[in-house]
């Protein structure tokens, strides 16, 4: 029974080893191409590089800093995961099928909330007004009405 238990596992753990490590090949993997261009005068650039494996990565950028690229590799099961980006004076972005999107419902009530800002009824006026924004306590005041 003992030898049979790890039998099942020894072979359990050698199937789930040997699904990431067929796939990928890491291990007999070479750089196909590598190609870096870099312009001294403006501070321009322009990289790429590809390995036998299905990585691939472009990349330039801009004196200014802007910086534009894509980069892919094979997944396990074999579909090409692709991201495009750019950086720039806003940020980060970066595009890809694998990348979640936010739901349609969640946009909406976002705009919903901006469009419609919370207003409070007072209850002895009957006035309307825009609630005071909450003030976070510092450490002097809680220990000002929590005394040690």
């Amino acid at each position: 029974m003992k030898f049979t238990s790890v039998l099942l596992i020894l072979s359990l753990v050698l199937t789930t080893y040997s699904q990431y490590t067929h796939h990928s090949d890491e291990k007999d993997s070479h750089i196909v191409s590598n190609d870096i261009a870099v312009n001294e005068g403006d501070g321009s650039y322009k990289y790429g590089f590809e390995t036998s494996n299905g990585i691939k990565r472009v990349e330039h950028g801009s004196p200014e800093g802007h910086i534009e690229g894509t980069s892919a590799y094979v997944s396990p099961e074999g579909a090409e995961i692709k991201t495009t980006y750019i950086a720039d004076e806003n940020g980060y972005h970066a595009v890809g099928d694998h990348i979640p999107k936010i739901p349609e419902y969640i946009i909406r009530a976002l705009e919903y909330i901006r469009t419609h800002p919370y207003v409070e009824k007072d209850y002895y006026t009957g006035e309307f007004k825009t609630p005071r924004t909450p003030t976070i306590p510092t450490k002097s005041s809680l220990n000002h009405h929590f005394r040690q």
